[in-house]
């Protein structure tokens, strides 16, 4: 009979007798639980060893940990810890040989309890020396400081110390009222001892709007001095403007260009092609050339149009050519038209 079938036995019997036998789950994390189906554990038990022997470790490591939940033994808890190991999980293993040692201390039966000890302690000086540390520092704390690593909360009397984690990559996020959250993603190798210095800057002040410091009750209304008017033509509509104006203006000449080499190609092409409009390969190739510049003559006014307008509506809007009352903008077929008084 194994060591796993002693200890098994010996458990079965106890809470056959009415007593009671507690130990250590691992799952979302390691706590106490009743004995459940010790005859179904054992069969997980043995299934897992022999998939671990076949190479199968992955199905193994569910058997084991299935047993685990249903009847909590120190042998079942050595073989999840191992497969934690195995996983690259070594401060998740190290607490669950830790635990083992535990359990396997508390449980009523001396018989193996002297040879397990020393298996776990065999574990547990090969995998210390591994499983890496975190110390988290922080100086000054602000008040209301909250700190997650990998989305648990780190508790403020831990700050300082050394504390396992597993290797890889460790996501942490400090928040704390009046400052900006911080957010910080490193990677913590095997055996490493990582130190971070945590820094969390203030939160710029915000700036009310007109409508906010209208409500306060010690909000009192400015006098014209102390807003001093924008100069006509010195804003940015201005500035929109007369460079909308420009560009207009560029973009009508560049079309204004296209038309010429238009109508240059279709008239080169004219000699390519006869009386009925039969043209030569030459003749085709200027005509077709001629249609693309067409085309991008057309699109380039349609863009220099909208950009006079635009330029025109701008400085309008700014008052840099008067009132609604001296400005008049009139649009036709093929033509746009202002007319206003200069200031």
């Amino acid at each position: 009979m194994t060591l796993a079938h002693h200890l098994r036995a010996a458990l079965a019997a106890s809470f056959a007798a009415g007593g009671s036998a507690s130990a250590l789950v691992l799952g979302a994390g390691l706590a106490f639980a009743q004995v459940g189906d010790p005859a179904a554990a054992e069969a997980l038990f043995d299934r897992g060893k022999a998939l671990q022997a076949a190479g199968s470790w992955d199905e193994a490591c569910e058997k084991f940990r299935a047993s685990l939940d249903l009847d909590p033994t120190a042998s079942a808890q050595v073989k999840v810890a191992r497969c934690l190991e195995r996983r690259g999980a070594l401060a998740r293993a190290w607490i669950a040989f830790v635990e083992a040692r535990k359990q396997n201390r508390a449980t009523a039966v001396a018989r193996h309890r002297d040879e397990i000890e020393q298996v776990i302690a065999a574990e547990l000086v090969a995998i210390e020396p591994r499983v890496p540390h975190l110390r988290l520092r922080m100086d000054p704390i602000p008040t209301g400081l909250q700190i997650a690593r990998d989305g648990v909360t780190v508790p403020l009397a831990a700050m300082g110390e050394p504390l396992p984690v597993d290797p890889g990559i460790v996501d942490l996020v400090a928040t704390a009222p009046g400052h900006v959250p911080l957010e910080l993603q490193l990677t913590v190798a095997e055996g490493e001892t990582r130190e971070v210095l945590l820094t969390l800057a203030a939160a710029p002040q915000v700036v009310e709007a007109a409508g906010d410091l209208a409500r306060r009750p010690d909000a009192r209304p400015a006098s014209a001095a102390e807003i001093p008017p924008s100069p006509p033509g010195d804003s940015a509509w201005s500035t929109l403007g007369f460079v909308s104006l420009g560009a207009g203006a560029a973009t009508g000449a560049v079309a204004i260009g296209f038309g010429i080499a238009t109508a240059n190609l279709v008239s080169d092409s004219d000699a390519e092609c006869d009386a009925d409009d039969v043209c030569s390969e030459a003749g085709v190739a200027l005509r077709e050339d001629a249609r693309s510049l067409q085309t991008a003559g057309l699109g380039l006014a349609v863009a220099s149009g909208a950009l006079l307008g635009l330029g025109i509506t701008a400085i309008v809007l700014d008052g840099s050519v008067g009132g609604p009352d001296d400005v008049a903008v009139l649009v036709g077929p093929g033509r746009l038209h202002v007319r206003g008084v200069l200031p």
